[in-house]
Parts: C-alpha cells; structure tokens; sequence
C-alpha cells in the first residue's frame, strides 16, 4: 500500500508542479487509476489490484489533465448565500 501512496503521491506533486490546484488531486488520481471503477465483477484479488494500481500510476500523463477535468471531481461549487 505505500508503494501505491507514493506513487500517487509524484504524480499528485506532477500535477502541482504544472499548476493545478485542488484538494481531490490524490482522490482524483486514484479514481484515475482504479481498475475496479468501470468493472461489472464483484470480486477481486487485492494484491492484483494493487499492483494494477501501481503500474497505472506509474504510467500516469499528466500532461493529458486539465484543471476542468480536476474540477469536474470537486463537485459542484460552493454557493455564496
């Protein structure tokens, strides 16, 4: 598991580096990365998955992310009332 933390973790300092801002980097680079999110299975192998994880991860452009796609996971935005 750290392995898969350390790794989102470059790549959420990539992200920073090219100037996207956002609280839900890390949750937006594991959902990016998570190989059950589209599957139709109900059971999986945790080490497989992990180490799916960690290659995706590593094999991460961040270079294809704009800030829209980072703002489309933070929900909609806060109403100033």
């Amino acid at each position: 598991m750290l392995k898969l933390d350390d790794a989102v973790a470059k790549v959420v300092a990539s992200l920073k580096a090219k100037g996207l801002t956002s609280p839900y980097l890390k949750p937006f680079v594991i959902a990016r990365v998570n190989p059950v999110r589209f599957s139709t299975r109900t059971e999986f192998d945790f080490d497989e998955v992990i180490d799916k994880m960690i290659a995706s991860t590593n094999r991460f452009n961040v270079d294809r992310v704009k800030q829209e796609d980072v703002a489309k996971v933070s929900g909609p935005p806060v109403s100033e009332d």
